[in-house]
């Protein structure tokens, strides 16, 4: 078998099991119901949230809406502050480098774990049936 073709078997295996891969935590995400109601509270407004509810169950869920829209900030806010980085060591003469990526690659890894333990927290102390 000649090199050119072993390089695109494996490549074609990278791919395929990157796809297996997202295709998978993509799945799970939606079959996880507390992380499904978690991020469709952004969409919620914070007056019609619980309006026909106890006032104890009322202050429980905005408090977990809070913790929603902090975990939607955390991730924005951190990777915009990653592509700003990208474009500076892309596009500014003093600062140009080949490895103008590495910024946004670590910004999304602090931005990914920083929503895990926000709603790892959220799950633990609003939803702790869920676990």
């Amino acid at each position: 078998m000649g090199d050119g073709i072993a390089a695109g078997i494996a490549q074609t295996s990278i791919a395929a099991g990157v796809w297996c891969y997202v295709y998978g935590g993509l799945y799970a995400t939606r079959a996880d119901l507390f992380l499904y109601n978690f991020r469709a509270l952004r969409q919620v407004n914070v007056y019609e949230l619980g309006k026909s509810e106890s006032d104890a169950r009322r202050e429980m869920r905005l408090g977990e809406k809070r913790l929603c829209d902090l975990s939607s900030s955390l991730t924005n806010f951190t990777v915009a502050i990653g592509v700003l980085g990208a474009l500076g060591l892309y596009f500014l003469p003093t600062f140009r480098s080949p490895y103008f990526w590495l910024p946004l690659v670590v910004m999304i890894g602090i931005a990914l774990c920083m929503r895990w333990f926000v709603i790892r927290y959220a799950r633990r102390r609003y939803e702790p049936d869920f676990d």
